[in-house]
């Protein structure tokens, strides 16, 4: 049996430090097989659409300053872990910068995420936005198009397989059965980033409704894989009666 641990939309450099610390110290204690980040680690505010704040950082090279540096502690906390990076819609926000504002330099590697963060050399297994990974009887993405309440639900219902996702900053589980009796769940991860940051949600709307954590889980022989939520409370989570805070 292989132990995983699930986490994602970081959104650094806009991140929540306490709630990256707890998530290092949980993966330098348990120090799982794989390591799976469901994407929108880097949050590319630099290179967003909408109108940006310009207090902020307006260069990506600003940003990825800040933001590598916690990347490479969770790469380091989790030890010997098989490394899977799922690229969301905010590392994407580069590819879509280019192909809106210069075309002609569309496709060269050496302006993606992955050649920006060293990626793939850091031993990261990457799979593009709008695509999935198979890890087990689990299909991992970053999303199906849905961030509402029903997240879990309808990540499963629209992938009709077992699937978890990111995106939506939420935490939450919908399990049903298929025509033949086998179980499948739909899974929805939570998020480490900070909520005060998110100029682009009403901060009433973010309170209610996003919830900081990441998963844990244990992958059978055959590809069955158990989830564990692990909410952050008030600076601390607890995983298998362990506090960590």
């Amino acid at each position: 049996m292989k132990s995983l641990c699930v986490f994602g939309d970081v959104h650094a450099p806009y991140h929540d430090d306490q709630a990256v610390s707890l998530l290092c110290e949980v993966l330098a204690d348990r120090q799982p097989d794989i390591l799976v980040n469901l994407g929108d680690f880097f949050d590319c505010y630099a290179v967003a659409s909408y109108r940006r704040d310009p207090s902020r950082a307006q260069r990506l090279v600003d940003e990825m300053a800040g933001a590598l540096p916690v990347l490479n502690a969770i790469m380091e906390s989790a030890g010997g872990a098989e490394l899977y990076y799922l690229t969301g819609n905010h590392e994407d926000r580069l590819d879509r910068y280019i192909m809106d504002n210069a075309p002609a330099l569309h496709g060269l590697e050496e302006l993606s995420i992955n050649k920006l963060a060293d990626l793939e050399d850091n031993g990261w297994k990457i799979t593009p936005y709008k695509d999935f990974t198979k890890i087990g009887k689990v299909c991992y993405t970053h999303d199906l198009g849905y961030s509402g309440p029903d997240i879990a639900k309808k990540a499963l219902v629209t992938a009709g397989h077992s699937v978890c996702v990111g995106h939506g900053h939420r935490m939450g589980s919908f399990y049903a059965g298929d025509i033949g009796g086998q179980p499948r769940v739909g899974w929805a991860n939570g998020w480490l980033g900070d909520v005060s940051k998110a100029d682009y949600m009403h901060r009433l709307n973010a309170n209610r409704d996003w919830v900081q954590g990441f998963t844990w889980g244990w992958m059978d022989d055959d590809g069955t894989t158990y989830f564990t939520p692990v909410p952050i409370v008030d600076g601390r989570c607890v995983l298998e009666g362990k506090v960590y805070k």
